[in-house]
């Protein structure tokens, strides 16, 4: 027998959707996009997918992840744990995020000094929804980190699973090149979303340092193939966003930030390859759509005391009829009534 007889009596399975799963891509029944949480951004997560986040350091990626996972618990009740070494000790991780999540600072010299009782609240409400996990003085892998979060979600039902960043893993020390690396560890989550299709596997990764800018300006919003190894990056990453300051050395001050798409693997469902215009508010540490709205609640504000109602001085100090003086004034001595008629205004 040829080798082609022999392939085409092999019995491969084909892949082939039947009558009711075809009329229901016509409908437009398709995989559910999980919304980022902004009203005017049009782009979502989906189950099962790799998802990589860059951008230039010190731009704002840690805070555009961790408040895409709170707006996730919001409107989804979909529940994170990270590997986040940077944002160690725990303590500065949590403030942060009830920052966020309050919209009132933890800093006590800041104007919206978030009051002793909300912030206990808040650290319950964003310790629920964001689980931290330590390893201590070991530098685990990627790996090693997957197994741990399958604890994670099987206990906590966490769905989104967040490592920030990538190059603090021990993968970057492996003895292998790094395309390879790159390589085994996409294969690996990729490997335990095919048991766990309804989780969220988000991996954020440090851009190669711009080339060919001179100090004081300011680079482009990078692409993935500023990532090291970009185009293994893209090879197996489903999506991958880049967070940019556009003004960062020019004008470092402004608020303005660009969230852009540099791969959307299935656009139409998770949304079109377009950037969008974004604003950080730093009293608030939320980030805000171009139409100044977020996906966090409104930010809690103190209730107004109403004023102590003044009572007429001129009532105040005349007795009534029994010669009482109901205003606890007592008329200065020699001091008679003014009639109405008399007022000299």
């Amino acid at each position: 027998m040829d080798i082609t007889a022999e392939i085409l009596n092999k019995p491969f399975g084909l892949a082939i959707p039947t009558d009711e799963e075809m009329e229901k891509y016509y409908r437009g029944e398709r995989l559910q996009a999980f919304q980022l949480g902004w009203p005017s951004v049009k782009l979502g997560l989906l189950p099962g997918n790799l998802t990589l986040i860059s951008g230039y350091g010190n731009q704002g990626k840690g805070t555009f992840i961790r408040q895409v996972s709170l707006q996730m618990f919001v409107r989804y009740q979909i529940r994170s744990v990270y590997w986040a070494p940077e944002d160690s000790p725990a303590e500065y991780f949590y403030g942060d995020l009830i920052h966020t999540w309050t919209g009132k600072s933890t800093e006590k010299h800041h104007s919206n000094y978030i009051p002793e009782n909300e912030y206990k609240i808040a650290f319950k409400e964003v310790t629920d929804m964001v689980k931290l996990i330590d390893f201590g003085d070991e530098v685990p892998t990627v790996i090693q980190i997957l197994e741990v979060f399958t604890h994670y979600y099987t206990r906590f039902g966490c769905r989104m699973i967040v490592i920030d960043p990538f190059n603090n893993t021990s993968d970057m020390n492996a003895s292998d090149r790094d395309d390879k690396v790159v390589r085994s560890v996409c294969l690996a989550a990729k490997l335990w979303l095919k048991s766990h299709q309804d989780c969220f596997v988000v991996i954020v990764l440090h851009p190669k340092a711009p080339s060919g800018v001179k100090s004081g300006e300011d680079p482009k919003c990078p692409t993935y193939n500023d990532l090291h190894y970009g185009s293994d990056w893209s090879k197996f990453g489903d999506d991958i966003f880049m967070w940019h300051h556009p003004s960062f050395n020019s004008n470092p001050e402004n608020n303005d930030r660009i969230l852009s798409p540099a791969k959307i693997k299935k656009q139409k469902i998770s949304g079109r390859k377009v950037n969008y215009n974004m604003i950080w508010k730093f009293e608030e540490n939320r980030i805000l759509d171009s139409d100044w709205q977020c996906g966090l609640p409104p930010i809690k504000t103190a209730p107004v005391k109403a004023e102590p109602k003044q009572t007429d001085l001129l009532d105040q100090r005349q007795p009534d009829a029994s010669g009482a003086n109901p205003g606890g004034m007592k008329p200065h001595k020699g001091l008679e009534p003014i009639g109405k008629d008399d007022l000299p205004f």
